[in-house]
């Protein structure tokens, strides 16, 4: 099946109740995301519990049920892919740069898994190196509209 690494506001909407990241995760998909994602949402529990409706207990609960549903990948695993996704962001200036720059866990991640980038973040989209993914475009591959073709799953990489 197949495998993706989803960026932090991705791994957010786990909290709700009917998520697409659920949905994905029932039909099989492995997923992936760099610890970062965590420390930005314990960054931002309030903000985001307020969001989903939930306590910080619920939230707890959630946690532990996300990290046994998604690989959450320490940083030592992908930082050798650190200085190139960095290096993706000088193509920007300014405040796109420093956001790519924000981003680069998620990329050097799949840099190193070789996989898809789950992430609604038009910018990351911009950058060269690797596929992005937006959540419809994920859910199109799950969820294949009824035409007679079915989606293999596949992704073709960028080069």
């Amino acid at each position: 099946m197949m495998r993706l690494v989803a960026d932090s506001n991705v791994i957010f909407t786990y909290l709700w109740k009917s998520s697409a990241l659920r949905e994905i995760i029932r039909q099989g998909a492995t997923l992936f995301s760099p610890e970062y994602a965590l420390w930005e949402l314990e960054e931002h529990w309030q903000e985001i519990a307020g969001k989903a409706g939930i306590k910080r207990e619920e939230l707890d609960e959630l946690l532990y049920l996300l990290r046994q549903e998604v690989e959450i990948v320490p940083k030592s695993g992908y930082e050798k892919f650190l200085p190139e996704a960095e290096r993706l962001a000088s193509a920007f200036s300014g405040k796109e740069e420093a956001d790519l720059k924000d981003d680069a866990d998620f990329l050097a991640l799949a840099m190193l898994l070789d996989c898809p980038l789950w992430s609604n973040d038009k910018l990351l989209k911009r950058q060269p190196k690797v596929t992005v993914l937006s959540t419809s475009e994920v859910l199109m591959i799950f969820k294949p509209e009824k035409t007679g073709h079915e989606s293999s799953g596949k992704v073709r990489r960028k080069s």
